[in-house]
């Protein structure tokens, strides 16, 4: 029989870049939270910047750590740094949450340390820069059933396991609470202002073409981002100042309150992971209107039931969903009470702290074991950090690093296949 371990036994490190507000930074203060009420010592770590919201990370109980990025000094050299400071930290368990600077170094860890990198985003980026370097992490976390299913196609040897985001979950009576639809019907977009994935873009036109149908709108976008600026202008364009209103970044507690005055959440993104706001909104019963993404938005939202979902960059579509909506408040009735329950049913963080808790059991009993070992001669992977990786990068980053570190660091082993490497460089000539 397994021995399974005690949480009190066990030490989690949450690594991720910086806590500048947004759903992975709302996950991991969730899941900090719950493994330490479970028992588990959790510490999150930052690894490049401070955030605005590195004051939530001690009301969860985990110990927060800043490992900031001086300036001047390299990427590499930084790398080396948290690395090894995680590696003296002596973690049993890490789940790296969008640090590509501890992906990369990867090799500088310990071998009885369990790596986790958690896919949060389907996009290219991610699964280049956290499926790499496979043989080096223990497990890979999914957030959606779309992100699962590439990242196991792209490593087809390694396991990857599906765990949806949690939300926190209001209790009936005031779900029971909740006001009906009335006019005007309020209309809310939550998350970061940038048009390539979240489609911001498309927010002007789909406000104006309800507006046009006769629905009576008042909007708000709660958030902010590199593309607030052009969002705002285009409103002025459509004239929608009268209907629109700008929050910026909300407080982490004020956006429950938020969305338990909303009646929809508008959500036209082209791509995503597993959207926080999503699942929060329907957690508040507020009605969200989304893309179609499959595997990502169809998993959270069933369309026509809890929710309304539209094909990717059809602005059509989206103010035909929008007007059906807030014209039938029956409908809206039923739509609201049908997505408080799925949010409670599959998306609640005791799921998602429940379903982390056993994986980490888990791999700290043995069930997730390294390929091999994780010393390598290149000790980190430069493609990660976004070097270009030619022949000569890697002569010079050898030379550098023998001058400072000495030969010995190398050893035998990494000459002998820094050799192989050059002799089939000139065979290719």
């Amino acid at each position: 029989m397994t021995h399974l371990p005690s949480p009190s036994s066990i030490h989690v490190g949450l690594i991720i870049p910086f806590f500048r507000g947004g759903g992975i930074e709302t996950c991991v203060l969730r899941l900090a939270s719950y493994l330490c009420g479970l028992g588990y010592h959790v510490d999150i770590v930052t690894t490049y910047t401070r955030g605005a919201w590195d004051e939530h990370i001690a009301a969860t109980g985990a110990t927060p750590y800043h490992l900031e990025k001086p300036a001047g000094v390299s990427m590499v050299k930084h790398t080396r740094t948290v690395c090894r400071w995680i590696a003296d930290r002596a973690y049993d368990v890490i789940l790296i949450n969008g640090s590509p600077n501890v992906q990369a170094g990867l090799s500088l860890l310990p071998d009885n340390m369990v790596v986790i990198p958690v896919l949060h985003s389907d996009n290219q980026y991610v699964y280049e820069t956290y499926c790499s370097d496979a043989d080096l992490w223990n497990l890979a976390i999914a957030v959606s059933p779309r992100i699962r299913d590439v990242a196991r196609q792209r490593v087809p040897t390694r396991p990857v396991v599906y765990i949806p985001n949690g939300v926190d979950i209001p209790d009936e009576e005031e779900q029971m609470r909740r006001g009906t639809l009335e006019s005007p019907c309020h209309l809310l977009y939550l998350g970061r202002l940038e048009q390539a994935m979240k489609g911001i873009d498309l927010l002007p036109p789909i406000i104006r073409g309800c507006l046009d149908r006769g629905v009576d709108l008042r909007v708000t976008i709660a958030g902010d981002g590199p593309d607030r600026d052009e969002l705002e202008r285009r409103c002025g364009e459509y004239h929608l100042d009268e209907v629109v209103s700008f929050l910026g970044m909300i407080p982490i507690d004020q956006v429950y309150p938020l969305l338990r005055t909303a009646h929809l959440l508008i959500m036209p993104s082209r791509s995503e992971g597993m959207p926080t706001a999503l699942l929060e909104a329907q957690a508040c019963g507020c009605v969200p209107v989304a893309s179609r993404l499959p595997g990502i938005t169809d998993v959270a939202v069933e369309d026509g039931v809890t929710g309304l979902l539209a094909p990717v960059n059809d602005t059509a579509a989206f103010v035909e969903a929008i007007a059906g909506i807030c014209r039938d408040q029956q409908r809206w009735q039923a739509m609201s009470q049908a997505a408080y329950l799925r949010a409670k049913t599959l998306f609640s963080l005791e799921a998602m702290g429940q379903a982390y808790a056993r994986v980490i059991n888990d791999a700290c009993s043995g069930r997730y074991p390294l390929p091999g070992k994780r010393s390598r001669f290149f000790a980190i992977n430069l493609a990660t950090l976004g070097y270009p990786v030619r022949m000569k990068d890697l002569l010079v980053f050898v030379a550098k690093a023998v001058y400072r570190y000495g030969i010995p660091t190398f050893g035998k082993e990494g000459f002998r296949r820094l050799r192989a490497q050059l002799s089939a460089r000139r065979r290719g000539r």
